[in-house]
């Protein structure tokens, strides 16, 4: 998909109303109308004013155009104040949408891809960014359209007052028509450098994280190595690799964005020494006129440099917002893989882990080995939440080629330290999910309190960790990976969880010390047994 393509599909996607657009259009227009009448108007009234004959006195031919630009200059501020305000309703109806659209993308985040990273700290950068992307309409859109049509009008402005100069006119097709083309020619050749754009700032980007990374992981040294002496701290700090690589990009883009700037000048530049000759050469008039015109071709090339700086600028906004948006389509989606082709079978008549043990459904499986030895990392590998190079088979389906949709469904996982969002009981182990088994003889079996207004992470360790096992079971899963679920309970305590969950009809695959919880499961397996 083009760029360009991308950043209209995302415009559609604001639903912003054409009421809104053509309001904040109408006052960005208006609003760079005042400015263009006090950059280019002033000096034309004061040139006209000098030149009128029947103004004797000197004083009456400033004073006039100077109560002008003051009443241009009042009103200006007004109108950017207008300008601002539909703005701003602009870019809050597009960012609610777009928000809408988060919230949704959201649910359906890789649990794999964003397990190395908190997803409050993915979704602040996601809200950030969509914030960030109101310069699609702000600094983009509306500005480009926005300055075309006061370009045009002030050029018919100007062209109206050649006009009214003298009835002979002989260079101002020729001066308006170069004008004209020039303009059309620069903003396709502008806008066409929207991909090199956005590489650069992919590059910047890429380049700047992986600078503050080395300079993170320096700091985080730097302490160790002072105690090593002057000597490790020179041979860590000499080189900081990536940040001169950051360096080095950044000064590649703003190269390449002052020969732009260059480029652009030297246009303009041109044009207000060819206004200058054709007014000189192929206009004839009085030398009052003659010099009216020349101040009229100059303002007029003037007027074009400015189109050009506001175009140069969204060039570079719509850059960042199609890397933005770039980003925030990929985050948190799915490989190839792990979107997986292959379906969860019908019926279950055997589950296989790694090839080593086959097990009947309903079977009680024990994994053990010492502290640090990687079995909770291999019951997450096996829950599909990491690359850990776990594999479980049912059937002869592959668990980590399921999508993480269909494996939610089948397979319940319940960590040493669950979460929970801070609510009510019912939305704690509902989660907003459907066809769920009923929760409160799960809850009454583990011991737990019933009441609707009990909220689950304000609750002791162990009464947090028995609440995130009925969260997991009544959704009746076939499998069931759980880490350590004694772990912090008393005897009472874990003689009660052990009967509830023996009472489960799913298969059930434990990270374990306990040698209660070992001796009652059909099979205990050491975790360095799938290392082989």
């Amino acid at each position: 998909m083009s760029s360009w393509r991308l950043l209209l599909n995302w415009m559609k996607s604001s639903g912003v109303s054409r009421r809104t657009i053509l309001r904040s259009l109408l006052a960005t227009t208006v609003a760079q109308l005042s400015a263009n009448a006090l950059s280019i108007g002033a000096p034309l009234l004061l040139c006209l004013a000098w030149t009128q004959q029947h103004w004797d006195n000197p004083l009456q031919r400033i004073a006039v155009p100077l109560v002008i630009i003051e009443l241009l200059a009042f009103f200006r501020s007004p109108l950017r104040y207008l300008d601002r305000m539909h703005a701003h309703r602009l870019g809050f109806a597009a960012v609610t949408q777009w928000r809408v659209w988060l919230t949704r993308r959201v649910a359906t985040w890789s649990f794999r891809s964003t397990a190395n990273t908190s997803r409050a700290d993915l979704l602040q950068q996601s809200i950030g960014d969509i914030d960030h992307l109101q310069d699609v309409w702000l600094r983009v859109t509306i500005p480009l359209v926005a300055s075309m049509v006061s370009f045009l009008i002030s050029l018919g402005i100007i062209v109206e007052v050649l006009a009214r100069q003298s009835a002979g006119v002989q260079g101002e097709p020729l001066f308006i028509g170069t004008l004209l083309l020039v303009a059309l020619l620069v903003f396709v050749i502008l806008m066409s450098q929207l991909n090199r754009a956005v590489r650069s700032v992919r590059v910047l980007r890429q380049a700047h994280q992986k600078g503050f990374e080395e300079l993170f992981d320096r700091a985080q040294l730097a302490t160790e190595l002072s105690l090593l002496g002057a000597a490790a701290q020179d041979q860590h700090f000499d080189q900081p690799q990536q940040y001169e690589a950051w360096q080095q990009a950044q000064s590649r883009v703003e190269i390449w964005w002052r020969r732009v700037d260059l480029a652009l000048a030297t246009v303009s530049g041109t044009l207000v020494v060819v206004a200058s000759s054709v007014a000189i050469k192929d206009i004839a008039f009085t030398s009052t006129e003659t010099s009216n015109t020349i101040v009229l071709g100059v303002l007029a090339a003037s007027l074009t440099g400015e189109l050009f700086a506001i175009w140069r600028h969204g060039l570079q906004a719509a850059g960042n917002a199609v890397v933005t948006i770039e980003g925030l389509e990929a985050r948190g989606e799915t490989s190839a893989r792990e979107r997986g082709g292959e379906s969860w079978p019908t019926k279950v008549t055997e589950f296989n882990v790694q090839d080593i043990f086959a097990c009947t459904p309903g079977s009680r499986i024990a994994v053990v080995g010492p502290s640090g030895s990687g079995k909770s990392t291999w019951l997450r590998g096996v829950a599909n939440l990491e690359h850990a190079g776990a594999t479980m088979l049912a059937n002869s389906t592959y668990l980590n080629t399921l999508s993480e949709n269909e494996l939610r469904q089948h397979v319940g996982y319940v960590p040493t330290e669950p979460h929970f969002l801070g609510t009510t009981l019912v939305d704690e182990l509902t989660l907003g999910r459907t066809n769920l088994a009923p929760w409160v003889p799960l809850a009454t079996a583990f011991g737990l309190s019933t009441d609707p207004s009990v909220r689950p992470s304000e609750c002791s360790r162990g009464e947090r960790h028995r609440y995130a096992l009925v969260r997991a079971m009544v959704a009746e899963p076939e499998l069931l990976l759980l880490d350590e679920p004694t772990a912090g309970l008393g005897n009472d305590e874990r003689q009660l969880l052990i009967r509830a969950l023996w009472a489960s009809k799913a298969t059930l695959v434990i990270t374990t010390h306990d040698p209660d919880l070992i001796a009652k499961c059909d099979v205990a397996i050491p975790v360095e047994t799938f290392r082989g």
